[in-house]
């Protein structure tokens, strides 16, 4: 342990002794932070090399990494595809990317996790504007409110199981969240539109 530090003090002492000019072009461009980019929590997910340099190097980069990522959990389309566009079934299952989401909030820093701004936990919910016939030859009516009340309704179960299951965070300490579920609407004239829904 002793020599892993002595050659990261080593590392540290060379970089801070390049010309000022290096020294800044090197660290612009270690720390660069895409403006949004979009990061899957899952068991594969390992922090950037930039949060695991130095204490100095990671307060440098960690309110913009945590800020500028879209953090992403569950994904019905993707990771559930039995259950796909039933998010309420997705969310039955906290053992898997929710709760994995929920542990990976609670292993940061309270000051990292005020940071986070958002986190996509959901799939996509389908809003259907077109009109239909049933089995009898009715034509059936869109369910628009419903499936808008729908979506609204299942984003806010996503915040609230992020809410309770994060260890020592209550509600208000979490009020900064952001929780995201695609939405697409399909209409009668065949035309689909496709929109982020945050909460």
């Amino acid at each position: 342990m002793a020599d892993s530090n002595e050659e990261a003090a080593r590392f540290r002492e060379l970089v801070h002794s390049l010309p000022v000019e290096l020294f800044d072009e090197i660290f612009d461009f270690f720390m660069l932070v895409e403006e949004e980019g979009e990061v899957k929590i899952d068991r594969d997910y390992r922090p950037p090399v930039q949060l695991q340099v130095d204490w100095a190097t990671r307060e440098e980069f960690a309110e913009d990494y945590y800020k500028n990522t879209v953090f992403t959990g569950l994904e019905l389309d993707k990771d559930y595809q039995g259950y796909k566009n039933i998010i309420s079934k997705g969310l039955d299952m906290k053992e898997a990317e929710t709760a994995r989401v929920a542990a990976w909030l609670s292993s940061l820093s309270r000051k990292h996790r005020s940071f986070v701004r958002c986190i996509s936990i959901s799939g996509i919910v389908e809003i259907d504007y077109r009109w239909r016939v049933n089995r009898f030859g009715t034509p059936v009516p869109p369910w628009t409110e419903v499936s808008a009340q729908r979506c609204y309704n299942q984003v806010g179960t996503c915040k609230d199981i992020l809410k309770k299951e994060v260890k020592g965070a209550s509600p208000r300490s979490m009020r900064w969240l952001r929780v995201r579920v695609f939405v697409r609407r399909f209409h009668q004239n065949g035309s689909v539109e496709a929109w982020w829904r945050h909460a």
